[in-house]
């Protein structure tokens, strides 16, 4: 184990010697030799020459044979130029001594530099510019990593910070308090995956290179990475999405991008995350405006949001009409019991929890309200350093013997202060540069029938509120007549009628839609949808344009509506 002084790096590099390193560096080796096996096989394993099956004795004799050979046809060379090739060995040499006392010359030094960056400039360059990609489209899977990555951080928050329970969230949000770190953490990776989408669409592989590389900082954060399980997860996400975005950039981005990921198939399943997608805040007018943005297109941002509201309602439509020839309900046959309990036994059940759930759960988290708990014991010690305690009363009493006093919030009197000097206390309260002070004073009476010699106890209190202080502004707002405070009765209102609102629109003016939704057969104006989709990625643009406009003509007129929604298996009898 290094010791616990040393820097973070040798640990996010993995030099750390832990007691099990040796059966993870056998495991990362086995699955090498597995891998280089796999290429084998298939043929893509690229050796750097070719294997020669001769043994280095043979080699060895091949080359003292070659060397005889060389010297007997050497042997009968003449004299003189022997002495021409030995003056030049002694020039070679010569020149040679004299470099090396001198040093390289420019253009050694330009050889050697480009042998250190060729290496990196022909990765980047196989990258780029590759004979062949098999194209591929992982863009959903790295969103997916994404959105964990964000939700990580949302909620382990805590878990990136110095100190463990002192950066929890929910405390500082509930003090109406961002912190800083938080905000910048959540901007960053809300940042990426906006960068994302945008070479996504832009289909801009030098960028997404450019951007792998940049994305690829280490942030510590002053902890043990294998004590911190939260750090761990994002951490294993993140790889997930490198590794994801490195696929990517070898394969290429597709050449069409087609409407969403999510309508690709028409089951359930893709329709109940479609419809999950839709319900998002902000998602769906957030990526609709970065496909306009990013994306080559003749229609303006209105007619852009149309074809994608038009071709999200035909993809629902086209999930309820596969539902209905999956499961048929024969002619003139009632609903089976299962179906009406089943589903109008949960729709009953979901509006009661929604009527009664906000009371029952804020009379349990209220639950101690009214309940009388007096304490038991009170005592008060005064102690002057470390000596003996000097002063201890409230001793020897019971809870029956201590009250809490309750004041109304309204005053017994009226305060008889005219409006503008009530207007110059507020003004003085809110804008003030100097200090105000705020008196408190009390008063106590006894029944001296119980006992005791004192019948009233007074005291008094100063409290100093300088600029800045939310007690002044509390003050002010007191004073002008708008501070309110929640209750339990209007937040219960609010709560149901909000959430009542959203139940009605499924229910009410459902006859408004009747003729864009109740359409027996959707494939053609799906197909339209899609060529739309599929000309604006070949470019043709025009073409596109012309595509719109007979989609809104087809939502313009129901008589071609009629016609192009007309189930084609159902033929029309023949007249005799």
């Amino acid at each position: 184990m290094l010791n616990e002084d040393k820097p973070f790096s040798t640990r996010i590099l993995g030099l750390e010697k832990t007691d099990n390193y040796i059966r993870y560096d056998l495991l990362q080796l086995l699955a090498l030799f597995f891998h280089k096996s796999l290429l084998m096989r298939y043929g893509l394993w690229d050796h750097e020459g070719p294997l020669d099956e001769t043994s280095p004795a043979k080699e060895n004799c091949m080359d003292k044979e070659t060397q005889r050979g060389e010297k007997e046809e050497t042997a009968g060379q003449d004299s003189k130029e022997d002495v021409c090739q030995s003056g030049v060995e002694s020039k070679d040499a010569d020149e040679s001594n004299r470099t090396e006392r001198q040093g390289p010359t420019p253009v050694q030094s330009e050889k050697a530099i480009q042998d250190m960056y060729r290496p990196a400039h022909c990765f980047f360059n196989n990258i780029l510019h590759a004979e062949y990609r098999a194209v591929t489209d992982v863009y959903a899977l790295m969103f997916l990593t994404d959105v964990v990555d964000f939700i990580i951080i949302v909620f382990g928050f805590w878990a990136f910070g110095k100190h463990s329970a002192a950066a929890d969230i929910a405390s500082s949000l509930s003090d109406d308090q961002v912190p800083e770190a938080f905000l910048v953490m959540l901007l960053i990776q809300f940042s990426t995956m906006i960068i994302d989408r945008a070479l996504y669409l832009r289909k801009t592989v030098l960028g997404k290179l450019i951007f792998q590389v940049r994305l690829q900082c280490v942030s510590v954060t002053e902890r043990m990475f294998n004590q911190n399980f939260v750090a761990q997860l994002w951490y294993l996400f993140k790889c997930i999405y490198f590794g994801l975005s490195a696929y990517q950039i070898r394969c290429g981005y597709p050449t069409r991008i087609l409407g969403n990921f999510l309508t690709k198939g028409y089951n359930h399943l893709n329709l109940f995350l479609f419809q999950g997608f839709r319900l998002v805040p902000f998602l769906v007018e957030l990526r609709a405006v970065m496909d306009w943005v990013w994306t080559d297109t003749t229609l303006s941002l209105s007619n852009w949001m149309c074809v994608e509201d038009i071709y999200a309602n035909i993809f629902i439509i086209k999930c309820s009409r596969e539902t209905e020839k999956k499961y048929p309900q024969p002619k003139g046959q009632k609903k089976k019991k299962i179906v009406k309990y089943g589903m109008g036994g949960l729709i009953i059940f979901f509006l009661i929890c929604i009527i009664w759930f906000p009371l029952l759960f804020i009379s349990l988290v209220r639950s101690v309200v009214g309940v009388v708990n007096h304490p038991i014991d009170v005592t008060v010690t005064v102690k002057l350093g470390g000596y003996e305690v000097a002063m201890q009363f409230i001793t020897f009493y019971s809870h029956e013997d201590i009250v809490t006093a309750r004041i109304e919030g309204s005053s017994g009197s009226v305060w008889r202060i005219s409006p503008p000097s009530r207007q110059e206390v507020i003004k003085e309260l809110l804008g003030s540069p100097v200090d105000l002070t705020l008196r408190l004073a009390w008063n106590f009476q006894r029944d001296l029938g119980k006992g005791g010699t004192v019948e009233h106890t007074f005291d008094k209190h100063s409290i100093n509120l300088e600029p800045g202080n939310p007690v002044r502004a509390d003050l002010a707002s007191l004073l002008v007549g708008n501070r309110t405070e929640p209750v339990i009765m209007g937040l219960y209102v609010s709560v149901v009628l909000v959430i009542g609102k959203f139940v009605r629109g499924f229910f009410s003016e459902i006859s408004h839609s009747i003729m864009f939704e109740e359409l027996p057969c959707v494939d053609r104006i799906l197909k339209l949808c899609t060529d739309i989709f599929l000309v604006r990625e070949t470019g043709e643009l025009e073409l596109e344009e012309e595509l719109y406009s007979k989609l809104i003509f087809l939502y313009r007129s129901p008589e071609t509506m009629i016609k192009w929604t007309r189930d084609m298996q159902i033929r029309r009898p023949r007249r005799n």
